[in-house]
């Protein structure tokens, strides 16, 4: 067994290269520690009449003295550099501007620096519409041909182009936009935009409109809608003349809405599109946006509905007790990609989901149910098949509610100009009886 360890405490060595203090050097040292402490309460004895040099007296007063202020520096050495400041600050600023530049492009492009460019693999040119030839692309043919309606608007097209037309017309009444009857025209290009899921300009914004329209007339829906052409950014911005030519078509179109429950403008302001759903009961304004654009940048748009309001209310007996709208953008619709051109097709989404149902609270988030993420291409393309299952029926059908034959006489010197001119007018001064 092993022995236990000895409980004694080992003998302190001493560090090599220590000094040891012997021990008549303990002895002083423990005598004046013992000095000290026996003389801790004494006060000591300040000295006095010590003569101070006369340099130290003249070097504290000195410093005492506050500092003098620095002289003035003259106007041109201040212009000379203030100029030279800013030069310095411009090129620095435009210096990292460019470097930030070239860091944001190099990142985007998956490269390390600039002397990779040459190997970005070039893409493709996006197609373009050529009058006469086929309305989809190699991306979307496959999609577009289990499509019927839109294979037979393709196949009309054809035979229209090889007429040498570019546009078609499109004629509608005053039950319609709430104004005298006229015809939208629609160029054949704004259809190739649609069949490969590309901007939607204002006719086609249009003749959603009007299938709207329709479609809630004959389901009884109690829902309006107003005409984008007339109410748009460049009307309202335009001058004093045609500001007011939208107040008074809205101010008209409130009266004959008196009765609907949600009247929805799409609106646009380039380069983009919103929908506002108006409710004249509570005085509010619904803003449908996939962008969430703010409000400042269509501001204008409301401060002319709040103009049209106050004449609604001085003509209707229950008008609403608010002389302005209450403007609340709605954060349960779809969202939209930043940098994606396909606003219009979310303003259709939004659209229909009135169309489907509008007698609902929109405010009620739970029974509204509507996605928040990016519309899908599926749906963008069920979207196109119902625009062109409207134009096969109602507009290329001679039986159809806004085929071109169904037009009053006076609107049909337009159709023999072969187009819109800047001498005529799509809509007409009067209406057909």
């Amino acid at each position: 067994m092993s022995e236990p360890p000895s409980l004694k405490k080992p003998k302190k060595v001493p560090l090599p290269n220590m000094l040891v203090p012997s021990l008549k050097e303990k002895k002083e040292m423990s005598g004046s520690i013992t000095l000290l402490l026996k003389h801790k309460g004494d006060k000591i004895k300040e000295a006095t009449n010590v003569k101070v040099p006369v340099a130290v007296h003249d070097h504290f007063n000195r410093m005492a003295r506050p500092l003098a202020p620095k002289p003035p520096i003259s106007d041109f050495r201040r212009t000379t550099r203030k100029k030279r400041l800013k030069e310095f600050s411009k090129k620095e600023f435009e210096k990292d501007e460019a470097n930030k530049n070239v860091q944001e492009f190099l990142e985007g492009a998956g490269l390390q620096s600039l002397s990779d460019v040459d190997n970005i693999a070039k893409s493709p040119l996006a197609a373009q519409f050529k009058l006469g030839y086929s309305l989809t692309t190699d991306e979307y043919r496959k999609v577009i041909g289990n499509c019927t309606q839109m294979r037979r608007v393709e196949e009309w097209y054809l035979q229209m182009a090889k007429e040498g037309k570019v546009m078609f017309p499109v004629f509608y009444r005053d039950e319609d936009f709430h104004h005298c009857d006229g015809i939208v025209w629609v160029p054949f290009k704004e259809l190739f935009q649609l069949y490969n899921l590309k901007e939607v300009d204002l006719s086609l914004i249009q003749l959603w409109v009007l299938m709207g329209a329709l479609e809630c007339r004959t389901t009884h829906n109690k829902l309006g809608f107003l005409d984008p052409q007339i109410v748009n950014s460049t009307k309202i911005e335009g001058g004093e003349k045609s500001e007011k030519e939208v107040l008074d078509y809205l101010y008209t179109s409130f009266v004959k809405l008196q009765d609907m429950n949600t009247i929805l403008l799409p609106y646009h302001f380039k380069p983009h599109w919103i929908l506002l759903a108006i409710h004249l009961n509570d005085s509010k304004i619904v803003v449908m946006d996939g962008m969430r654009t703010p409000q400042a940048k269509f501001q204008s748009l409301v401060d002319t509905l709040d103009k049209a309001l106050v004449k609604y209310k001085k003509r209707i007996q229950h008008a609403p007790c608010s002389n302005t709208f209450r403007v609340w953008c709605h954060p349960y619709c779809s969202r939209q990609d930043p940098g994606t051109s396909t606003c219009g097709f979310y303003v259709m989404k939004f659209m229909r989901v009135f169309m489907e149902d509008g007698n609902w609270n929109i405010t009620d988030s739970e029974k509204l149910k509507l996605p928040t993420s990016k519309l899908l291409p599926h749906v963008c393309f069920s979207l196109a098949k119902q625009l062109c299952g409207f134009i096969v029926t109602h507009i290329i059908s001679s039986n159809g509610a806004y085929n071109i034959s169904r037009a009053p006489a006076g609107l049909m010197g337009l159709i023999e100009a072969g187009g819109p001119s800047d001498t005529l007018d799509s809509r007409s001064m009067t209406k057909d009886t």
